[in-house]
């Protein structure tokens, strides 16, 4: 356990015992992690553990684990600091392959010791301000301004993570919603400075999409990239004519966030033969521009009701990536407050995957009326088919509820579907007395075509403009008009219209 993992609770010391005592029965387990780390994982011999793929980035690392003492003194070098331990030991592990690395089950780790390295704590030398109010609450006095708070902002400036990102980057190729968009890769991977890559393609069409990194925390300066049509038509766009996950400040793009990339709407008409991005990689910006721009909204989605309609179509082009789904799996919890209110959480102890489920939980008969079921997992897209929830009396009576008492998701044709994670629904008990809860459906992962087609361009409330399409763009306009005033707003639409009549 590192020192700078706090627990803000208290430690399941039953648990802990529990895999001590697998791990001593078992010699072939090297270390068995309390991380989050299910999205690397093989199948297991040891039904509470998942076991790390051999070539997972994070098989050998420094979270919170048990350890088998001569293993890890095996990995250790004196010269290395905990960062240098990570970045270099799973190259030490591909000469070790009878080592075994195993994790705790997503569902149960929280629960066993409670501590959150991205929100308690130090981070890159610095406080998490959440720590502020954990030791207020626990009474330990600390001078904070001894080494002041981190912020988001700072993530590449750790001399660790800036010497991990490089140009390791890909497009994809979007041929307007169908799914077997492909990934292409670039040859060259930049690790500073300048650099050009070319991507070559046939008849991809409408979007193209760019992923220049798998680390964010940079900055790209004089951005172009040049698209060549199959009929030998060349375009050029530079940072402000593209959108994406970045924010635009001096006319550099900075990544401040996870999920770093880059797209440029092309049209329908156009097929596209060849791509080529190129630019300068600039991981040593100031820090007050990197704090400028971090207050900057990202690219989203471009303003006018054409670019919104843009923006909803890169989205289903990323939904509809099928290895964007390949490791998709949930663990599933119920939440509510008990009579006296105190926050409780159920898990049903079995990991869901894409296709048909029954959850069961067994309820205290002093629940709360209403209760959360957290689907779980950090990726949206997905949806549940065919939702039911039915809930067993304490008299053996059987209450099935009915759609309509049932929130959360956008509910379209026999679907529950949730673009934003964590994915949860919410609905609230009858008021009989409850002793099992059953919410039955079917994991689908990515959305069928024509589901995700009509959710993101409104159809499954009767037609593209309704309501909550109508009540969109006004919030919008709202928010442009308190930014940069109602000329300015007018202004910018006009000139977006404008040119694209133009093209």
């Amino acid at each position: 356990m590192l020192d700078d993992f706090f627990l803000y609770d208290t430690v399941d010391t039953s648990s802990v015992m529990k895999y001590l005592n697998i791990m001593k029965n078992d010699s072939t387990i090297t270390a068995i992690y309390f991380s989050p780390l299910a999205a690397f994982t093989v199948q297991s011999q040891h039904e509470e553990l998942e076991k790390l793929a051999c070539e997972a980035s994070c098989k050998v690392n420094l979270t919170l684990a048990l350890w088998r003492k001569d293993a890890l003194s095996g990995y250790l070098q004196a010269d290395e600091s905990a960062w240098e331990f990570e970045a270099n030991a799973l190259q030490r592990s591909f000469s070790r392959p009878t080592d075994n690395f195993y994790a705790v089950q997503t569902r149960t780790m929280k629960r066993i010791i409670p501590y959150d390295y991205g929100k308690f704590g130090l981070f890159a030398g610095m406080w998490f301000k959440a720590t502020e109010e954990l030791f207020l609450n626990n009474c330990i006095a600390q001078d904070f301004s001894k080494r002041g708070f981190y912020e988001n902002y700072m993530f590449g400036t750790i001399p660790y993570v800036k010497r991990q990102i490089k140009m390791d980057s890909y497009v994809v190729s979007c041929y307007s919603l169908k799914r077997d968009n492909p990934k292409i890769l670039a040859l060259e991977i930049v690790n500073d400075g300048y650099f050009c890559q070319e991507y070559n393609m046939t008849d991809a069409e409408s979007i193209i999409m760019w992923h220049p990194s798998t680390l964010h925390g940079f900055a790209i300066d004089d951005f172009k990239m040049t698209i060549t049509s199959t009929a030998s038509t060349i375009k050029t766009y530079s940072a402000n004519d593209v959108y994406g996950s970045f924010s635009l400040y001096n006319e550099s793009m900075y990544f401040l966030q996870w999920g770093a990339f880059v797209y440029a709407s092309i049209g329908n008409s156009v097929a596209i033969k060849r791509v080529t991005v190129e630019g300068i990689l600039n991981k040593d910006k100031p820090l007050d521009d990197l704090r400028e721009a971090s207050h900057l909204n990202p690219r989203i989605i471009p303003f006018s009701i054409v670019g919104v309609l843009n923006g909803a179509r890169i989205n289903a082009e990323r939904l509809l990536i099928l290895d964007n789904y390949r490791s998709f799996r949930t663990y599933a919890s119920l939440q509510y407050k008990d009579g006296e209110g105190t926050s409780c959480t159920l898990y049903d102890g079995v990991e869901r995957f894409v296709g048909e489920f029954v959850q069961e939980y067994d309820i205290d008969i002093n629940v709360a009326s209403s209760v959360t079921w957290e689907i779980g997992g950090s990726v949206g897209g997905f949806g549940v088919k065919d939702v039911e929830i039915t809930c067993l009396c304490r008299n053996n009576n059987i209450r099935k509820l009915v759609n309509s008492e049932i929130k959360g998701g956008v509910h379209c044709l026999e679907y529950r579907v949730f673009l934003n994670a964590p994915g949860h629904m919410s609905f609230k008990l009858p008021h009989d007395q409850i002793v099992k809860i059953y919410i039955r459906g079917s994991m689908c992962a990515p959305l069928p075509k024509d589901v995700l087609r009509k959710i993101l361009y409104g159809e499954y409330q009767g037609g593209l403009i309704n309501r909550n399409g109508i009540g969109f763009i006004l919030a919008m306009i709202r928010r442009g008009i308190k930014r940069y005033g109602l000329i300015g707003v007018i202004t910018e639409v006009w000139m977006r219209l404008l040119r694209r009549t133009r093209t």
